[in-house]
């Protein structure tokens, strides 16, 4: 029994060493050859530990055995791989010896007598292997995500919470069986049960909050289609308004020649006035030699221009772009929408400010007036009825320039809601 207590320790131990290396390492494409050397690892460091004829000490050798496991697991400088694991292997020797001090305080027992103590023992270094892969896995949830995704603390809380009390039972169970000098198979029995209950505990936690974010990764997904839907929806109208115009492009100069030919130049003056006046809703305010972003920027002054909004454009030369089509249509989109429609809603003065200039990189800002905005965890709250299928249009933009890795940043003061950022050209 003292073995397979043993092998389970040092098997949560090695777990607890690739949780903190995966934070500052990067791993090589795995494939059964690693996992064989992972499983190599695990026996002879088992073997080694329990052996009788140890020369050097298993603190000093063990880290040497994962070494060489990471060398195969992870790429990069050598040194940076022997540091991670000398920090790991420091820090799991820390959290052992500040719990088995603790312990020792708490019930005024010596560091002897706990390890003579089977039972005690068996309790204290389940206690302290159990909480360095806490430690580890909670530390590599919070590193490994970026900055706009935090650990949320209603998951972290879940996260804690059976933990804990798994503790104070273990401690409670400590008190009945502290002063059995052999493992009470009563006792580990229920141990065992609760580091069982523990690991579906924290999978079924890990798998629901997955499970939210992959529903709100397809609720971005269908809001990201729809805009796309919306500019192809948008593009056929135009294209087609402008196939009707050359259509008639022909008529027109033939009757305007016509009148010319009979002299009736004030006819023909009048009628050239008339089509001017027609033509007024169909000139492009944008011309930024990028026909993507034209598309998109003149439909969202049309639609503007429809709800009352005075939107004001500036842009540069574009045509040397070369940013993802379906991410400009995306960015651009959702950032108009959310501007003209917040306008739209507003009292006053109803204006959206757009600039859109390359240079050794591409500044995007959109400035708007808006009602007062409500801000929770930091991010805007949509204003529509149905919250369940909007309010993703800014997280959504968030999320691709990200990806660009661009800057970016976001403001309201005094009913003005401001958006900027700095996207790499190339």
């Amino acid at each position: 029994m003292a073995e397979v207590i043993s092998f389970c320790w040092i098997a949560m131990e090695l777990v607890s060493e690739f949780l903190f290396c995966e934070c500052f390492l990067q791993r090589r494409k795995w494939n059964y050859i690693t996992y064989i050397a992972i499983s190599l690892t695990l026996i002879f460091v088992f073997l080694y530990s329990n052996s009788s004829n140890k020369i050097v000490p298993s603190a000093y050798i063990t880290p040497l055995f994962y070494f060489v496991l990471f060398f195969f697991c992870y790429k990069g400088l050598w040194q940076r791989r022997i540091l991670s694991v000398i920090m790991c292997s420091l820090l799991l020797i820390i959290v052992d010896a500040l719990i088995m001090y603790v312990w020792s305080a708490i019930f005024h027992i010596s560091i002897e007598e706990i390890r003579e103590r089977k039972y005690t023992y068996f309790s204290v270094g389940t206690i302290c292997k159990s909480t360095s892969l806490l430690l580890a896995w909670l530390f590599y949830r919070s590193i490994s995500r970026s900055h706009k995704e935090q650990l949320r603390i209603r998951w972290l809380f879940l996260t804690l919470l059976f933990p804990a009390i798994s503790y104070f039972t273990l401690i409670i169970i400590y008190r009945e069986y502290r002063f059995e000098g052999d493992l009470t198979t009563r006792a580990l029995g229920i141990t065992l049960i609760i580091a069982i209950a523990n690991i579906a505990t924290m999978y079924t936690i890990n798998q629901l909050e997955k499970s939210e974010k992959n529903s709100q990764r397809v609720a971005l997904l269908n809001q990201q289609m729809d805009i796309q839907t919306e500019s192809i929806l948008g593009l056929e109208k135009s294209y087609r308004s402008q196939r009707a115009v050359s259509h008639e492009f022909t008529h027109h100069l033939n009757t305007i020649s016509a009148l010319l030919e009979k002299q009736q130049y004030v006819a023909a003056e009048q009628y050239v006035h008339k089509l001017q006046e027609q033509q007024t809703t169909r000139v492009f305010v944008v011309n930024s030699h990028h026909p993507v972003v034209d598309a998109v920027l003149n439909q969202k002054y049309q639609t503007a221009k429809e709800q009352g909004v005075d939107m004001q454009i500036t842009v540069s030369d574009l045509s040397e772009l070369s940013l993802p089509t379906e991410m400009l249509v995306v960015i651009l989109s959702n950032l108009l929408d959310n501007a003209i429609e917040a306008s739209s809603q507003y009292a006053g003065e109803k204006v959206v400010q757009f600039s859109m200039i390359l240079t050794d990189k591409l500044t995007l800002s959109i400035r708007n007036s808006t009602k007062p905005v409500q801000i929770v965890n930091g991010t805007p709250i949509t204003t529509k009825l149905d919250k369940d299928n909007h309010g993703y249009g800014l997280q959504n933009v968030e999320r691709l320039l990200d990806g660009l890795a661009a800057e970016h940043a976001w403001s309201y003061q005094d009913n003005w809601f401001s958006f900027v950022a700095e996207i790499p050209a190339a």
